[in-house]
């Protein structure tokens, strides 16, 4: 693994070329350590013919070093290096460098295939990819981002799924009765959690238990909850105080996934019975593992690897469409459901308390830039509710 301290050193002054003439008290401050450490380390850097170091003879003189290689050779045999031993973290350290771009050119090619899909020689399918941003939290209850919630439903399985239309999740068949107050859900039998426990009845019920604790007994889905009642090891019921008739739809939501509620929660590493487990989770790198027990299809891919780059300039660094060469590159902008809200507590002593201030932000949010965007400007959840004003003007609200 490279040796970063080393390498932010000749990123730092490497304008200066092999020759640097510099303070032991300056290399101090600029590692943050003390000054004694520091010679400590710059030996150690000539003992790894790295550089030649030359204290300076008495107060005032400076220390000299002499690299003995250039900054551009040392970068790409350290890029070299990496690739072959899939060393993820020198690779992205490396990327992230303000060094010419022609230094890494030839290694592209290497970097784009190591992405995707990769099969190995025991027939191991592992995918890899970037993303920007650590992962929030996996509780299926508190997820909220649309990335995290489709892992949560990789990694756990909700009574029913909707897929044009409701079908079979962990349960097999369920129905209610005429009113819709009370909702039968009959299990799959020997449905295995992560951790090789059979999954039943009580798991569904404390899941649920879970969930109203969670997000309040107020909350509309469960709202008129009574009771959550054990019938068999596979068929769990749930009554309510008034009619339901959409409940077998609220169950496919994501804050559903069943979960082994023996096992200690934790919002990354809980237990599911989903495609995938969480095998690894990190500062720099999140890892899915196929669950090789899973009671549906088994994933073709073995295994799913996010590397963690905090820098865009990585990620734009690797996807170069000039890379391409003959073939068509077409950017694409995908547009998903939802809905965007500006809210604000009236009850805090705040600037949004003034209606001045409102009405303002009435008038610079104008529907009318998303015409060209896609997507139904509204000011209702229903649009036949939805109305519309065409009358905003930022002259209105500067006027405000």
């Amino acid at each position: 693994m490279i040796d970063q301290t080393y390498f932010d050193l000749r990123m730092t002054y490497q304008q200066i070329g092999q020759k640097l003439t510099i303070s032991i008290s300056e290399l101090a401050k600029f590692w943050s350590i003390s000054t004694k450490q520091v010679k400590r380390r710059l030996r150690a850097y000539e003992e790894q013919k790295l550089l030649h170091y030359y204290p300076g003879q008495g107060r005032g003189h400076l220390t000299q070093i002499i690299f003995q290689s250039s900054f551009r050779d040392e970068v790409i045999m350290e890029m070299k290096q990496a690739i072959v031993t899939e060393d993820t973290i020198t690779i992205f350290y490396l990327l992230k460098l303000s060094v010419p771009a022609s230094w890494l050119a030839s290694f592209r090619g290497n970097l784009t295939n190591f992405l995707g899909i990769q099969t190995y020689s025991e027939n191991k399918r592992v995918l890899r990819q970037l993303a920007t941003r650590p992962i929030t939290t996996l509780d299926p209850v508190q997820v909220a981002i649309r990335r995290e919630y489709q892992l949560v439903l990789q990694l756990g399985d909700t009574l029913v799924q909707f897929d044009e239309g409701l079908k079979a999740g962990l349960a097999h068949h369920w129905q209610s009765n005429n009113d819709a107050t009370v909702w039968t859900f009959y299990l799959r039998k020997g449905v295995r959690f992560h951790n090789g426990k059979t999954m039943t009845a009580v798991d569904v019920k404390r899941t649920f238990e879970r969930v109203r604790n969670e997000v309040g007994e107020s909350y509309w889905q469960l709202v008129n909850l009574v009771d959550i009642i054990l019938l068999a090891d596979d068929i769990v019921q749930f009554k309510f105080s008034a009619p339901e008739p959409l409940f077998v739809r609220y169950v496919v939501d994501a804050k559903y996934v069943i979960v082994d509620c023996d096992v200690e929660f934790d919002e990354i590493h809980w237990v599911g019975t989903g495609a995938f487990q969480v095998t690894e989770s990190t500062d720099t790198t999140f890892k899915l593992a196929a669950f090789d027990d899973y009671y549906g299809l088994r994933p073709m891919i073995d295994e799913v690897v996010y590397y963690l780059v905090d820098d865009w300039k990585v990620v734009s660094g690797l996807l170069n469409p000039a890379d391409y060469g003959n073939h068509d590159y077409v950017k694409k902008k995908h547009t998903f459901p939802g809905a965007e809200f500006i809210i604000s507590n009236l009850k805090r002593p705040t600037i949004i308390q003034q209606p001045f201030v409102r009405s303002a932000l009435y008038h610079v949010i104008d529907t009318r830039v998303y015409d060209g965007i896609g997507g139904i400007p509204a000011s209702h959840y229903d649009s036949r509710d939805s109305a519309v004003r065409r009358d905003k003007t930022l002259a209105q609200a500067q006027k405000n």
